[in-house]
């Protein structure tokens, strides 16, 4: 091959869980959309292996990572623990693909999460552009890279997990905000301390990509640059369509929702990790049932005391009838920007918060651990779109936050102010919109 018309790779290394290789792909997308001419790789573990469906060519490469043969986290300390474990079994099979494809076809550019810190560490050892992308939050990420003065001002080791009490470096979040897996404050300090070395490790990166704008999250965005002296580029919102699911999606709501009048219809989904005990489905089911007004509920296998299939309460789907639907997952995007729905109950992943927030769709907010509990505040006490859930779900909440969001005078001010919002995030990604130009910015800097 000629050299000088190598075609320019780059080289995508997501962390295997699905609100992590969505925008990494989607990221993958939109730069190939801007240079056809880009060759994408993306390197991926065993575990969680995506299955893309898309006429995009991209190739895929799996690395051995160590783990058992159809291996799923049961929480927390199972997440931290995947992070251990990729850490420590991906590095050697990834420093020698990573050597492999710059000598094919050399690498322009290596983009890995920024939660894998070792990734950018092989990347730099490699002599090549390793940039690290955070799936998260502006805001939980400033969080994050403020650790140390965290626990220097006292808010560290957390005393009250629910205080009001508001930080006054990190406005506009509250105690209670902080991003935690854990009650437990000796399982946190684990946890801050490996936060406190990937915050060293990204201010090393060759850049640092978030998955946000300045129109939203612009006190965060220049706190980052503050303090990282490296170049950041906020190019959110990633909001492609790439069609990257591990559950299989029931299409079948969708025509459902054909049949339900505009604005009716409270999309219920807890994302691809939260979990539920019995308790709380029996809660949630009650209080949609008794609100009177309709829903599409995702109920994702597993997510119910780890069984495949919920039991949902005995006469619960006789008493709702035909204006509520309970499906194993569904096309989130499509439902979300379906006339029918008029609200979003939501855990307030900053996926579904970006979805929301593009699609218009006010939100009912149960955080229920780690950054989810940033972004309802964001959404709730600053853009002004959301309901904020107490951490234990009660019927009574449900039935009333349902009905202020699908049929009062308050949800409908909500839908306003999302729609006003809305507009902003899509003419940040037109020509001259800022995520626009940060978009040109990289790929500038791709091709130097």
């Amino acid at each position: 091959m000629d050299l000088d018309h190598r075609p320019t790779q780059l080289v995508f290394f997501p962390y295997p869980l699905q609100g992590h290789l969505t925008p990494m792909l989607q990221l993958a997308q939109s730069l190939l959309s801007l240079n056809p001419s880009f060759k994408i790789t993306i390197a991926h573990t065993h575990f969680n292996s995506p299955k893309i469906e898309s006429p995009l060519k991209f190739t895929l490469i799996p690395i051995d990572d160590g783990l058992p043969v159809n291996w799923q986290p049961k929480g927390g300390a199972d997440l931290l623990k995947l992070v251990d474990t990729i850490s420590s079994n991906c590095r050697a099979p990834l420093f020698s693909l990573l050597s492999r494809l710059n000598e094919e076809d050399p690498v322009a550019g290596f983009f890995y999460d920024g939660i894998m810190g070792f990734a950018g560490e092989v990347g730099t050892e490699l002599g090549l552009k390793a940039m690290a992308f955070r799936t998260s939050s502006a805001t939980s990420f400033a969080v994050f890279a403020n650790i140390e003065k965290l626990h220097e001002m006292g808010y560290l080791p957390i005393r009250d997990f629910e205080s009001e009490e508001r930080i006054s470096e990190l406005p506009p979040l509250r105690i209670k905000d902080l991003p935690a897996f854990s009650s437990d404050n000796s399982v946190l300090e684990s946890f801050w301390a490996g936060i406190s070395q990937l915050t060293k490790q990204t201010k090393k990166a060759s850049a640092l990509i978030l998955n946000s704008l300045s129109a939203l999250e612009n006190e965060a965005l220049k706190m980052i640059q503050h303090d990282f002296h490296i170049p950041i580029y906020a190019i959110g919102p990633l909001n492609c369509q790439i069609s990257l699911n591990l559950l299989p999606e029931d299409s079948k709501c969708l025509s459902w929702l054909d049949a339900q009048p505009p604005k009716s219809v409270i999309y219920t989904s807890f994302g691809s990790l939260a979990g539920m005990d019995s308790s709380q489905v029996a809660e949630i089911a009650w209080g949609l049932a008794n609100s009177g007004c309709r829903f599409l509920w995702v109920v994702r296998p597993g997510s119910v005391n780890g069984y495949d299939a919920a039991e949902l309460p005995s006469g619960f789907m006789d008493q709702v009838g035909s204006r509520g639907l309970v499906v194993g997952w569904a096309p989130q995007k499509d439902v979300l920007a379906h006339q029918a729905v008029g609200a979003f109950w939501t855990h307030c992943g900053w996926n579904s918060t970006l979805e929301s927030l593009c699609a218009a769709v006010p939100m009912a907010c149960w955080a229920r651990f780690g950054d989810q509990k940033v972004n309802s505040r964001l959404a709730c006490g600053v853009w002004r779109v959301g309901l904020e859930m107490g951490r234990e779900v009660e019927r009574g909440e449900v039935e009333r936050v349902v009905r202020r969001l699908l049929m009062e005078r308050e949800g409908e001010e909500m839908r306003e102010r999302g729609r006003e919002l809305m507009q902003v995030l899509e003419s940040s990604l037109e020509k001259g919109g800022s995520s626009y130009e940060a978009f040109e910015a990289l790929v500038n800097k791709l091709k130097s």
